[in-house]
């Protein structure tokens, strides 16, 4: 019988991934098998490849990183099997369900690996079957143990054991396979005392004998019938795994080059991909290289755009803020009561007032956005300032009859805080001005200081629907205004937001639907002596004396 040898069939093995190929044939149905699988790892396959005798020794190969679709494309497969052959196979499926099970008991965790030993530990045979298949008949026909051992001798040098022991020795196979494959060697006694793992010899001894006991018997009579349930049950397993001959039907040409072809294409693709995930990696790379340039890039237009504001509104107030003075001066000598001027009149030169005003605030808003708030720390009450600025808006509340709802943390009234308070008043001025002009009649407005964690919290929120995402991506825009035109120029809220930067602080704004608008103030604010907790702390004897002088001279 000849072996089916693929690279004898004009074979291009350049192509291979790897020039291993099994020491002894493989079966057809494993390289079908892993055909109908999408992958190494299925079921299906694992279960024909752990009763491929081609396998299992290729598996026992020391220090091989074992591929298996490696070893299928690079190996022999066997073109026809023979009764000898059948037998054989199956008694070294039955070894190797035994070992497992074996194994298993004794809770030794190599129980995958003398599963496989068991599978060929009959390595001498299956060489003879892969070489010679008439000879193994032969063999295994003899059933006198003398006349088979001179016939091995005969044919090999040495009895099949030992041969097949040298040959694992010589081929690096792992040591528990080439002691098991000494097992029927003679004498066997040095083997078993030299062995590499004597407790594997002795399961695997184990198993050979009940293998013996099945209708696949080697040497011994079989057992045809036997009580225990776990025989029956491993000669029915044996039959169920080996449902089909050895060899079916041969491996074809064709069908190995479309197996090598599709596994070519596989390694093909999967460099590919990995190609594709280091350039996913650069893209990446790239992108955020990209952002970051680009908020580099805005962050130095905004700068010089900034830079050149400031100086055009250093320019524009130079030229402004004289004839506005002017005017304002004028108009307020016209305003006084020496001029007697009609109810009208009055009126008519308060408008001048109220607009250079309004001209004059402008341009500090503008300088304010353009070069930023001389910000000067000292002693200040926020609530007070608060209040303050809700006095002096009195007159716009009134006029539009907005409700204003004030809630204001206590702990601001017992002391003062570290912070600047013409910066505070102008934040506060400008968010309940901002809130005013943008809520219709009879709505509501409400304002909410909180101290947490160091930081003063100010909410401003009033009733009115939610903005529009073009006016919220715009919001702190300079020259911006979300109302009609003529209403407003669009500075107080850059200028806001520049005082709580230059603060150390930050701003929140949200505008859920149907639940107003919001805005959030949260600054970074430092305890004078006068801490929050309410004590007032006792007045040193300096403090005591001064405010007595100080008394004593009012008196």
């Amino acid at each position: 019988m000849s072996t089916f040898t693929p690279q004898d069939r004009d074979h291009d093995r350049s192509r291979d991934p790897s020039p291993f190929h099994a020491p002894i044939p493989l079966r057809p149905e494993t390289l079908r098998s892993r055909i109908r699988s999408a992958d190494a790892n299925s079921a299906e396959f694992l279960d024909i490849a752990a009763i491929d005798p081609g396998l299992a020794l290729a598996r026992s190969i020391v220090d091989f990183d074992l591929n298996y679709d490696n070893v299928l494309i690079a190996s022999r497969y066997w073109n026809e099997s023979t009764g000898a052959i059948e037998r054989l196979w199956r008694h070294g499926v039955a070894a190797s369900l035994a070992a497992t099970a074996i194994a298993r008991i004794e809770n030794r965790p190599d129980s995958e690996d003398l599963a496989k030993f068991a599978l060929v530990h009959q390595l001498g045979y299956w060489l003879i079957a892969a070489d010679d298949p008439i000879l193994l008949e032969k063999l295994l026909a003899e059933r006198d143990p003398a006349r088979r051992r001179r016939l091995e001798r005969d044919r090999l040098g040495a009895d099949a054991a030992n041969f097949a022991g040298d040959w694992a020795e010589r081929s690096r196979i792992d040591p528990r396979l080439a002691d098991a494959s000494r097992l029927h060697a003679k004498p066997l006694s040095c083997w078993e005392d030299a062995a590499a793992d004597p407790r594997s010899l002795a399961i695997l001894q184990k198993a050979f004998r009940i293998a013996e006991r099945t209708p696949w018997a080697l040497f011994a009579q079989p057992t045809e019938t036997s009580d225990d349930p776990r025989f029956r049950n491993l000669v029915a397993k044996v039959n169920r795994l080996c449902r089909d001959r050895f060899v079916a039907d041969p491996v074809s040409t064709a069908e190995l080059n479309l197996f090598r072809e599709v596994r070519t294409l596989k390694l093909e693709n999967t460099k590919i991909s990995q190609e594709n995930d280091i350039l996913k990696k650069r893209l990446i790379a790239s992108e955020r290289e990209i952002d970051r340039i680009e908020r580099r890039s805005s962050r130095e237009i905004e700068r010089k755009k900034l830079a050149a504001l400031a100086e055009f509104a250093a320019g524009l107030g130079h030229e402004l803020n004289n004839p506005l003075a002017v005017i304002l001066g004028r108009a307020q000598l016209l305003k006084s009561p020496a001029r007697k001027l009609d109810a009208d009149a009055i009126k008519s030169v308060q408008a001048i007032i109220d607009q250079a005003i309004r001209g004059s605030r402008m341009i500090k808003d503008l300088m304010g956005v353009a070069g930023g708030f001389a910000i000067r720390i000292r002693d200040c009450r926020p609530n007070a300032i608060l209040r303050t600025v809700v006095a002096d808006l009195q007159t716009e509340l009134k006029a539009k009859n907005i409700a204003l709802e004030l809630d204001l943390d206590p702990k601001f009234d017992r002391g003062a805080i570290a912070s600047d308070p013409d910066a505070l008043a102008h934040l506060a001025e400008t968010f309940l001005r901002n809130a005013i002009e943008a809520t219709e009649t009879e709505r509501r407005v409400k304002i909410r200081s909180t101290f947490k964690h160091n930081r003063m919290i100010w909410s401003f929120w009033n009733e009115r629907p939610p903005l529009a995402s073009d006016v919220i991506e715009r919001l702190f825009d300079p020259f911006f205004c979300g109302r009609e035109a003529g209403r407003g120029l669009g500075l107080g809220l850059p200028r806001a937001a520049r005082i709580v930067r230059d603060l150390g602080g930050s701003i929140r704004f949200r505008s859920p639907s149907n639940e107003g608008v919001l805005f959030v103030v949260v600054l970074p604010i430092k305890k004078t002596a006068n801490e929050f907790s309410g004590d007032r702390p006792r007045k040193n004897a300096n403090e005591r004396s001064l405010k007595h002088e100080t008394d004593r001279k009012s008196k």
